[in-house]
């Protein structure tokens, strides 16, 4: 395994540097998801947003089942 990553400034975890990129990544991306979902409820995605609905909660699925299953692939 590799070194880790640190979360926040607080969570560490241990793992391949490409595990800490991807999950970096989902997490800007559900960010994103999430603030606009926020700023605009019931509307879908902003006005000049490049989110799409179909994105949008393709990335609330992922991250639904990351949960659910503890991060394994059932």
């Amino acid at each position: 395994m590799g070194r880790g990553l640190i979360v926040d400034g607080w969570l560490r975890l241990r793992g391949w540097a490409r595990i800490g990129v991807l999950a970096s990544r989902l997490r800007m991306m559900l960010d994103d998801v999430l603030a606009t979902r926020i700023d605009n409820p019931g509307l879908g995605p902003a006005v000049g947003s490049t989110e799409t609905r179909d994105t949008a909660d393709r990335v609330i699925d992922i991250v639904r089942r990351l949960v659910e299953f503890n991060g394994l692939d059932q």
